[in-house]
């Protein structure tokens, strides 16, 4: 694929980061489903001073106020619209929803915006989810509540992947959220599912070799030590990457259980396609949520982990292809939302 190079210079012009990005060249082509005449955007600036980050706000052009849709990013430095190898998911998700009728707020994450002052700053070391998303997701929804285009009273939270296992924290923490989708999520720490994720990868091809055998047992016995914090909150954890005191935030929550303590609209949606995050994680969101009065499961077989639809096995090379958010998907996600702003009127 084609990559591109980030070198990070500090004041003495020392290399202090250096980054291999994928290259975001491709043209993006809006999905069917987007009428770009019915909604237009809003640029906004929030956060902590320092801190600051950029986002858009998609409004219909109807007569609001209108719910609003918040899409919280999953792992790794995302920008606004989510995007991998010139695919924009989070773009897909806001346009095709403000076609519908819903207003989207989406962001750059602090790790996208703030990666190179991050990169050389001792707060890289301290870093934990609090400070790359729980805090920047709390700030947005006060935001939000401040549009006189938005319905403060019907924001919904969209969470991918790591944001998905986020979001029942986020939700339990604002209180006020009228409901949460979690959007390929995760069940269990991001940690314990990359041993499988490697696993899948390396039997692609046939059986692993041993190399990638090796690097397999690395990894497991790292996720054995971040499971038994034997790591001091200053190591780099092995074959994963990351300082341990990230992970360790991670172990702090228990998103199952959060989950089935509130009360408001859920709605748990997984691709059989993924790889990433599993059927076994759609099933333990099965299992823990099984007596919530307000819970939706929607499987969709054919769709990868981006919840984009194809054929066969996933694999990393199907996100170099130019693809969309599924479309029926899409409408649920609608219809789902529609449902719930018009049962809290």
């Amino acid at each position: 694929m084609t990559l591109l190079a980030q070198v990070a210079l500090d004041e003495r012009e020392r290399i202090a980061g250096l980054y291999f990005l994928p290259s975001t060249e491709k043209e993006y082509v809006p999905p069917s489903y987007v009428d770009q005449n019915r909604f237009t955007e809003k640029e906004i600036v929030f956060g902590t001073p320092g801190w600051e980050l950029p986002g858009t706000l998609t409004i219909p052009r109807e007569k609001g106020p209108f719910p609003v849709l918040l899409l919280v990013h999953g792992s790794g430095p995302n920008d606004r619209d989510e995007t991998i190898m010139g695919n924009k998911p989070f773009k897909d998700l806001a346009w095709g929803l403000a076609t519908q009728g819903i207003a989207v707020f989406r962001y750059d994450k602090r790790t996208y915006t703030h990666g190179t002052k991050l990169s050389m700053s001792p707060e890289l070391l301290q870093l934990t989810v609090e400070e790359e998303v729980i805090a920047d997701a709390l700030s947005t929804l006060q935001l939000l509540r401040k549009q006189p285009e938005i319905d403060g009273e019907q924001i919904f939270l969209l969470g991918h992947s790591l944001g998905g296992y986020l979001a029942p924290e986020i939700a339990r923490r604002d209180g006020k959220l009228r409901g949460i989708i979690l959007y390929a999520a995760p069940a269990r720490a991001l940690h314990q599912l990359i041993p499988e994720q490697m696993e899948y990868l390396f039997s692609l091809d046939g059986h692993p070799d041993t190399e990638e055998l090796q690097k397999l047992e690395v990894a497991r016995k790292a996720v054995e030590g971040i499971n038994r914090r034997t790591f001091a909150a200053t190591d780099i954890i092995p074959a994963l990457g990351g300082y341990a005191s990230y992970f360790y935030s991670l172990l702090d929550l228990n998103p199952t259980e959060s989950a089935r303590q509130l009360t408001l609209p859920i709605l748990v949606i997984q691709g059989g396609r993924d790889y990433q995050v599993s059927k076994s994680d759609f099933t333990l969101w099965q299992e823990a949520l099984a007596n919530h009065p307000e819970v939706s499961f929607r499987c969709y077989p054919d769709l990868n982990h981006l919840l984009f639809p194809g054929i066969g096995p996933s694999t990393p090379k199907e996100y170099e292809q130019p693809n969309h958010v599924d479309e029926q998907l899409l409408k649920d996600i609608a219809s789902w939302i529609k449902k719930h702003t018009v049962t809290a009127k």
